[in-house]
């Protein structure tokens, strides 16, 4: 994938995401599809603290030589967190600041800095492509998760 396009779905991703997630009730962004599966109000918690995290190791890949990039339990943050007492409006607005903290720099980043590496802890080495190609993939898989969900909540389309 190119990085403009790359760029134009991350540009995308928070519009898309606020759409699907504003007009719900809390008891719709709280309604969980079976015992340990996330609801909404966690996969947009996960796409704020992901978005933080991620962005961070772009930041690193960009700023430093083959940096160490640290693995993190996505699980166990939404308990550690106490995802379910956010207010969604406050987590999209964080989250969206995350993203175009990242826009911004992959706009500045030169077109060699695409081929430079970190190494994550349990990945081995990633460039900053391919790390940019994985939010991209991440954050489309999450919000048709979440198109899904707001469908089954509402119960209808």
């Amino acid at each position: 994938m190119n990085p403009d396009r790359i760029i134009a779905l991350l540009s995308g991703f928070p519009s898309k995401v606020y759409a699907q997630v504003i007009p719900l009730s809390e008891a719709e962004a709280l309604w969980r599809p079976a015992p340990g599966q996330w609801n909404i109000k966690e996969i947009v918690c996960h796409l704020r603290d992901s978005a933080e995290r991620l962005g961070e190791r772009l930041q690193l890949i960009a700023t430093q030589d083959n940096p160490f990039l640290p693995a993190f339990n996505e699980n166990a943050l939404v308990v550690e967190k106490s995802y379910a007492e956010d207010i969604l409006p406050a987590v999209l607005m964080r989250y969206v600041e995350f993203r175009q903290r990242d826009i911004e720099l992959l706009r500045r980043l030169p077109a060699e800095g695409w081929a430079r590496t970190g190494v994550h802890e349990e990945r081995g080495p990633r460039t900053f492509q391919q790390i940019a190609e994985t939010i991209v993939g991440h954050e489309s898989e999450h919000l048709e998760e979440v198109r899904r969900l707001r469908v089954a909540a509402r119960g209808s389309p």
